[in-house]
Parts: C-alpha cells; structure tokens; sequence
C-alpha cells in the first residue's frame, strides 16, 4: 500500500493546505500524539486518513474528491473480491481517546 505522508511516533504535528492524489493511503499515522489536519486537498485515494495508536488528532476543513467507489481485492490464493459500498460516507472527524 502507497501512503502519500506518513508519520510515525511523533507529537505536536500540523499537516496545512497541500494536496495528495493517488494513493492507496493519504496520510497514515501511527502512534502520534497532537496532529491536526486541515485544508487538505484528497483526490483518487482509498482512505483520506488513517490513524493508529493515535491521541488528539483533528481533521478539519479538508476536502475529498474522486474517492473510489469499488476495490478489487486479490488474495495470495487468487481470489478476488471486488467490494463495493452501498453507501459513501465522507465525515470529518475529532478523535480523543479516553
């Protein structure tokens, strides 16, 4: 999987006004603290941002355009699903773990 930012073990982190097409992951972060989001421009990625281990991330006027609708996904075994949503949910998010 291509991640267009990627941050990893880090605090106090502000992504502002950029852009990122075309990748299977726009900004992956991975156990972080303090990152704020915001003004960014995704296009043709399959997820905007992906957090893990993650404490007070804020995303916030961001927009997503050209989001796919449908994945194929081949198996080592070569079975292939092809997964395809029913409902297309876009939603901003303030995360705080307790």
């Amino acid at each position: 999987m291509s991640a267009g930012i990627r941050i990893e073990n880090s605090s106090n982190i502000r992504i502002e006004g950029g852009s990122v097409t075309g990748a299977d992951i726009a900004i992956d972060v991975v156990g972080s603290s303090d990152v704020n989001v915001s003004g960014m421009r995704f296009s043709d990625v399959g997820t905007a941002i992906k957090a893990d281990r993650v404490t007070r991330l804020v995303a916030a006027r961001n927009y997503m355009q050209s989001m796919p609708i449908h994945k194929e996904v081949t198996f080592p075994d070569g079975t292939v699903f092809d997964l395809k949503p029913s409902v297309v949910l876009v939603r901003q998010y303030l995360y705080s773990p307790s």
